[in-house]
């Protein structure tokens, strides 16, 4: 879904042919996990371009816990869509949005303790 203004100037939101980007952990063991990617990731990529960020940026996100869950991908996912909705045009917004929205998805998690 997307947010777009009508011929009236009111906001409405519209269903959006992109995927976003997404990723899902996978336990291969006790010890051992794979993170899998889905999505259209072309925005991320486009501001860290190949300077290696984005795989250290979907790892860090993809340890991202919450309240009792060690490993959390939808608190995760929902960092990931926001850097991709923010559309960082170079590694640092990218991180930084990262940053902020890490730090939401914890002190929100926090509140169900």
């Amino acid at each position: 879904m997307t947010p777009m203004q009508n011929e009236s100037g009111a906001t409405e939101v519209v269903e959006s042919k992109r995927k976003p980007p997404k990723f899902e952990t996978r336990m291969l063991d006790d010890t051992r996990a794979e993170t899998v990617l889905s999505g259209d990731f072309s925005a991320i990529q486009k501001a860290v371009a190949g300077s290696g960020v984005l795989d250290g940026l979907v790892y860090q996100i993809a340890q991202l816990g919450s309240y009792r869950k060690p490993v959390d991908d939808a608190a995760g996912n929902f960092v990931l869509g926001f850097v991709d909705a923010m559309n960082p045009r170079d590694p640092a917004e990218a991180l930084l949005c990262a940053c902020f929205a890490g730090w939401w998805a914890q002190i929100s998690s926090d509140r169900g303790q």
